[in-house]
């Protein structure tokens, strides 16, 4: 307890010392306050203007006693508010340290449009642009310096191949390629007597044959063929097709072009020219003569002029059969040329299994 009086006691000088500090410091106040009254006066200033100046001085004095005696107030402490980083860095990571994206879920998200899936990704990337139907509709013909020498048709509008003549060559062309012109042109359909080309995104024709009154109906595939008009046979015999087989080297050759035309259409140009012929009733067949590979043209068992009327028992002279031709060649175990050779119809026959000979 005596602990207690002592600190209390001496807790109560302190106060009354600094209350009579206080004392003192406001008897000084009144004093300057007095002397400067004093000065004033003695400056000759308006009775209003020293009231005015008067009040300032006390409401000073006030202001500083009040600060004195907040002094020795106790205070609860208030801690002060943390601190807010708006925007605060963010550390840069490292490529190790990332967490890889996980593609599949954003995917299955749906957020622009429906959800699809890595699948479907591989799918689009794959599947070629289709060629819509029905661009021929409209279609004018074109100025272009070209000649459509033949077509191959496929089952789907996107499968089909054509011969076009550019600059004096031929050359075979799938749908979607470009043609090497000055202008930007496309082959976009192959039809069996016309093709359709997409030059700077206006569809134009090329067609098969200038006269669109051109018979090109169904045409059975005769058994013997007529002598032309420059034979010397008579017009009332009809001669029968002579055979003729392919040696071994020619059906390698052969089969090795069926390969490569249907991984690459335009390898045929470097075997043989093509120029359709027409008789007075139509189209007659097709003219071949070598191009850059002349021996193999030779070794398959062609002559130069050599007109071909029918493949594997398929009339050439019916342009609707090319479809057909280009899926029974896929797999076909031999190739059979019908000919008109001199006038004189021959069967050119060529084994496409290797090693094999007829």
């Amino acid at each position: 307890m005596s602990y207690y009086l002592y600190g209390l006691i001496l807790l109560i000088g302190v106060v009354q010392g600094t209350v009579s500090k206080s004392y003192e410091q406001i008897n000084g106040l009144k004093a300057r306050v007095a002397e400067f009254g004093l000065r004033v006066d003695s400056m000759g200033l308006s009775r209003q203007f020293q009231k005015m100046m008067i009040v300032l001085v006390l409401i000073w004095a006030a202001f500083s006693t009040s600060t004195l005696v907040w002094t020795f107030w106790p205070s609860s402490q208030i801690a002060p508010m943390p601190s807010v980083v708006v925007n605060p860095p963010i550390a840069a990571m490292t490529r190790s340290g990332a967490d890889d994206v996980a593609l599949d879920g954003m995917l299955n998200l749906g957020l622009f449009g429906a959800a699809i899936g890595m699948g479907d990704i591989d799918a689009l990337e794959l599947e070629p642009e289709a060629v819509p139907d029905g661009i021929e509709e409209g279609a004018r013909d074109t100025q272009l310096d070209l000649k459509l020498v033949g077509t191959l048709a496929g089952s789907e509008p996107d499968a089909g191949t054509a011969v076009i003549e550019v600059k004096g060559k031929q050359i075979t062309f799938a749908v979607g390629d470009e043609l090497p012109i000055a202008t930007r042109v496309s082959l976009a359909k192959v039809l069996p007597t016309r093709v359709v080309l997409d030059n700077n995104g206006a569809y134009e024709l090329l067609k098969l044959f200038d006269d669109p009154t051109a018979s090109f109906g169904l045409i059975e595939k005769p058994a013997t063929v007529a002598p032309s008009q420059g034979s010397k046979l008579p017009t009332s015999e009809i001669e029968p097709a002579r055979a003729s087989t392919v040696s071994e080297q020619g059906a390698q050759i052969a089969a090795d072009y069926r390969m490569r035309f249907y991984d690459k259409p335009q390898s045929v140009s470097d075997l043989l020219t093509v120029q359709p012929v027409r008789g007075a009733d139509g189209l007659r067949g097709y003219r071949v003569t070598p191009a850059k590979n002349a021996d193999d043209f030779k070794a398959i068992g062609f002559e130069p002029n050599d007109l071909i009327t029918g493949v594997n028992g398929l009339s050439l002279l019916d342009a609707s059969n090319g479809a057909r031709l280009y899926g029974l060649m896929r797999d076909a175990q031999e190739i059979t040329f019908d000919i008109e050779r001199d006038g004189v119809p021959i069967t050119l026959t060529a084994s496409l299994q290797t090693g094999t000979q007829q």
